[in-house]
């Protein structure tokens, strides 16, 4: 049992802002942090107000100093956040906390008030937390913890010895039972209470008879004493809070109370994995997911706005697409308004919230229409039917279209949920995966190319339930879940019905028609398997156009060889052939395959063509050997060793020799300087051929 109850933490976060209580909640961080290993760190959040900053540092700084001049393991940082309670749950995050102390105002007209921060780390906050409430007077005397046999009281009983220990007072465990039951039995409680559990004599036990158990601990206690309670946490914070038992003792006991939920030393026991996920999954709080909410309400409903803003968005994407310019298209991903309806979708399938779905899906049908309206009547006027590539792009979707439309969502719902990460940035994403296909599908209609038009309208609607549904995953890691309503599972299920219904349509898209076999992806295959194999050639690139037939472009690098003999032209022009034949089968239409080749010149290929060149130039008199090498200016040297025919003159050799190196030049597109050595063993400088001009 002793495992399951809390020891010292390691690192304590204490959120702090007024300098009259922060003294005695970092105190109360020193006296539960490890002896030797412990940290508590003095969290001061700021709201983008650097003035406040500075103020509040000034004034908790000296604070701090104090308490590390006493050797306390206490140091003061700041963070930046969209509200208190979201900078001290990243600060939990980032630090690695398994313990966070907040604090309440002391009770003003008898009634403590229970702040939006408090509640949302105590439930939210993926560790230990406990809630101090000051007293009349920051001093106490002795401690008392109320106990029932419960892991929530012995949690609090280990505290209550920790902090017994730092405070030198003594602590006193009470049961309060009714005036039927023998003594023995409460006493049992306590001692369940105390089982195992390491120092608990310093201990008193006190069984109390009372009807009332707040009332009974409440006649035993004085300003002078510090009340520790333990409470279930997260799940039973609003029953436990506002219960019978709790409240009357955080209003009444004239004494400070705290209040203590979980082991805080959970995290550092449950090792690397979980700090890893906490770390990962920055839960949002209830007043953060009603805002989201709320911002999504807003957001769902169409205005003159977004009209424009789509109207706009479609025109720069039309025009983007017929002039084949990815700026101009970047330019309308910028300007278009679809994130905001359809992240506010998802936040209704993650919610459950039938009526914010229904307005979000109208507003973004409409954009859609509107969108397809103006690219068709772009289409239509255009100045021809030519299909681009960046039309065709979009007019052959693949798997990694999908991987765009999923990146898409998870950034737009994340950026949606963190207010420190810009939205504009999820918006452009987001409108990257759905306004060119729209604009697609208009300008394919417009030019009566329905098979471009049926491509796009497959990726579009492929993206939009992508995104849809990464958004609800992110949206359900942060926490967010369908409410019940009163004893209705109406939200749960409608919620788990659409999502289950997205995920098929999605698998049956991609099982029947995103094949990654077709289009760009089978291409490349088909083109590198048709001539790759052939030694003299390498695939480059290739473009597709949509077109009747369809059209592709291949940029080939060939040897130079190619262009010289004639038996391998005739096998390129074969494969060639073959390539388009094996283009056909894969894609099941006709194909026209053209092929531009970029010629390459290799050393070995040089050598060969230097000696059939000039052997053929060279007769009647007869090539002995050959000698070449390139200088640092990309000029050829070539030294010839030659036998004149019989009869042939020198002067006849040499003549051969000039209109040998313009040939060669013509051949090798390099500057060729040709000198003859003939047989007798004399060079010739006087036979170099000049390099031709340009």
């Amino acid at each position: 049992m002793e495992n399951a109850v809390p020891q010292h933490a390691y690192t304590i976060l204490v959120p702090v802002a007024n300098p009259e209580t922060a003294r005695g909640l970092l105190e109360l961080g020193v006296a539960m942090a490890h002896p030797r290993e412990g940290r508590v760190i003095a969290l001061i959040v700021s709201m983008s107000d650097a003035d406040k900053e500075a103020e509040a540092v000034e004034a908790i700084e000296p604070i701090v100093l104090d308490m590390e001049a006493e050797e306390k393991p206490v140091e003061l940082i700041t963070t930046n956040a969209s509200s208190v309670s979201r900078g001290i749950l990243d600060a939990v995050r980032e630090e690695g906390a398994d313990l966070v102390i907040v604090g309440l105002n002391k009770p003003t007209h008898g009634q403590v008030v229970i702040g939006t921060i408090s509640e949302s780390v105590a439930s939210t906050a993926p560790c230990g937390v406990l809630i101090y409430r000051p007293g009349l007077s920051p001093e106490f005397s002795r401690i008392v913890i109320p106990t029932d046999g419960s892991e929530d009281s012995r949690i609090a009983v280990r505290v209550s010895i920790m902090l017994s220990e730092y405070y030198d007072v003594p602590a006193e465990a009470m049961y309060v039972q009714s005036g039927e039951r023998a003594y023995w039995e409460g006493r049992g409680r306590i001692e369940a209470s105390m089982q195992d559990i390491k120092g608990q004599e310093r201990i008193k036990r006190t069984v109390v008879t009372a009807a009332d158990p707040a009332d009974g601990i409440l006649s035993r206690v004085n300003e002078d004493d510090l009340l520790v309670v333990g409470f279930s946490g997260r799940s039973e914070w609003q029953r436990w809070l506002y219960g019978d038992f709790s409240l009357p003792l955080l209003n009444r006991s004239p004494g400070p109370v705290i209040l203590t939920s979980r082991a805080p030393e959970k995290q550092a026991l449950a090792g690397f994995t979980e700090r890893f996920v906490n770390w990962l999954r920055p839960t949002l709080t209830q007043v953060e997911q009603d805002d989201l909410v709320r911002q999504a309400s807003q957001n769902a409903s169409a205005s003159l706005d977004f009209t424009v803003l789509m109207m706009i968005a479609a025109v720069l994407a039309s025009f983007g697409l017929l002039l084949n310019s990815g700026a101009v298209i970047i330019g309308a991903m910028l300007v278009a308004p679809l994130m905001s309806p359809l992240i506010s979708f998802s936040t209704g399938v993650t919610t459950g919230r039938l009526g914010l779905m229904r307005r979000s899906i109208i507003t973004v049908l409409q954009g859609v229409i509107l969108a397809l309206v103006v690219s068709f009547v772009i289409g239509l006027i255009g100045p021809s039917d030519i299909v681009t590539s960046e039309m065709a792009g979009r007019g052959n979707p693949t798997i990694i279209d999908l991987g765009v439309a999923l990146a898409s969502g998870l950034i737009g719902a994340y950026a949606t949920a963190r207010k420190d990460i810009p939205a504009a940035l999820a918006g452009v994403a987001i409108a990257a995966a759905l306004v060119p296909p729209i604009c697609t599908i208009g300008l394919g209609l417009s030019i009566s190319n329905f098979g471009l038009a049926r491509g796009a309208t497959l990726l579009f609607v492929t993206n939009i339930i992508s995104i849809i549904l990464a958004a609800w995953g992110i949206f359900f890691w942060l926490g967010m879940r369908p409410r019940v309503i009163d004893t209705s599972r109406a939200r749960p299920f409608a919620s788990a019905a659409l999502v289950g219904s997205f995920v098929l349509v999605i698998v049956l898209l991609v099982a029947g028609n995103v094949d990654p076999n077709r289009f760009e992806v089978g291409v490349e295959r088909v083109l590198r398997e048709s001539f790759e194999p052939f030694s003299e050639a390498s695939l480059v690139d290739f473009e597709i156009q949509r077109d009747d037939p369809l059209l592709v472009v291949a940029i080939v690098r060939v040897s130079s060889l190619i262009l010289e003999e004639g038996g391998l032209r005739e096998t390129f022009r074969d494969q060639v052939q073959s390539a388009q034949q094996a283009l056909a089968d894969q894609l099941n239409q006709p194909v026209e395959l053209d092929v531009v080749m970029q010629p390459v010149m290799h050393i070995a290929d040089t050598g060969k063509i230097l000696t059939d060149r000039l052997t053929l130039l060279m007769k009647p008199a007869e090539l002995v050997n050959l000698d070449y090498n390139f200088d640092n200016d990309g000029q050829m040297h070539v030294l010839a060793t030659v036998r004149p025919a019989p009869g042939m003159s020198e002067d006849a050799v040499r003549e051969l020799a000039t209109e040998a190196a313009r040939l060669l030049e013509s051949s090798l597109l390099v500057p060729v300087d040709l000198q003859l050595q003939f047989e007798s063993g004399d060079a010739t400088p006087e036979a170099t051929a000049e390099p031709a001009a340009g």
